[in-house]
C-alpha cells in the first residue's frame, strides 16, 4: 500500500512538473520567441537529467556502502578457506564414515551400508573438526544434525572443546 501511494504522489508530482515546464515554456515563447523557448527547454531537460544522474549516482553509492555493511556484518566465506556448510558436510563423511557388515549363516561378511563413526574419541574430533572450520553457529549445528548427532553430544563436544580439552 505504501508503494502504491507513494508511486500515486510521485505520479502527481510529475503531472504539476510537467505543467509548470509547459506553462514556463509558453511564456518564454509569448515573450522572446519559440527558438529561445526551445533554447531554454533543452536546458532545463539536461539539468533534469544531470539531478536524476546525480541521485541514480547517489543510489548507487548508498548500495555499495549497505553491501559493505552487510559483507562487514556477516562471517565472510574465506574464514571456512571457501567452504560451504555442505562442502564441511560430504568431507566429513567422507573421512568419518565407516562401512557397516554382516554376516551371514556361513559367516561370510558383506557390507550393507555405511554410517558415521562410533567411535567416541573420533566423533569429537569430527566435531571439533567442523567447529574449527569457520562456519558460521546455525551452519555448525546443521552440518553436526545431519551427521546425526545430537544436541546434548554437541553441547558436551564444545563445552569440552571451549574448556581447554
Amino acid at each position: 500500500q505504501f508503494s502504491q501511494d507513494q508511486f500515486a504522489y510521485q505520479k502527481a508530482r510529475d503531472a504539476i512538473s510537467d505543467q509548470q515546464w509547459r506553462a514556463q515554456f509558453d511564456q518564454s515563447v509569448r515573450q522572446f520567441g519559440l527558438n529561445y523557448a526551445l533554447n531554454q527547454l533543452q536546458e532545463n531537460n539536461q539539468q533534469a537529467y544531470r539531478q536524476a544522474s546525480l541521485a541514480l549516482s547517489q543510489d548507487d553509492n548508498d548500495r555499495a556502502w549497505a553491501s559493505l555493511d552487510w559483507e562487514m556484518m556477516t562471517p565472510s566465506s574465506s574464514a571456512s578457506g571457501g567452504l560451504t556448510a555442505n562442502q564441511v558436510l560430504q568431507s566429513m563423511k567422507g573421512l568419518y564414515t565407516e562401512p557397516i557388515f554382516t554376516s551371514d549363516e556361513l559367516g561370510n561378511q558383506t557390507k550393507t551400508g555405511s554410517q558415521i563413526t562410533q567411535d567416541s574419541s573420533k566423533r569429537k574430533q569430527l566435531i571439533q573438526n567442523v567447529v574449527d572450520s569457520g562456519l558460521s553457529n546455525v551452519d555448525i549445528q546443521s552440518v553436526l544434525s545431519s551427521l546425526g548427532f545430537s544436541k546434548k553430544e554437541m553441547q558436551d563436544a564444545i563445552t569440552g572443546a571451549t574448556s581447554g580439552n
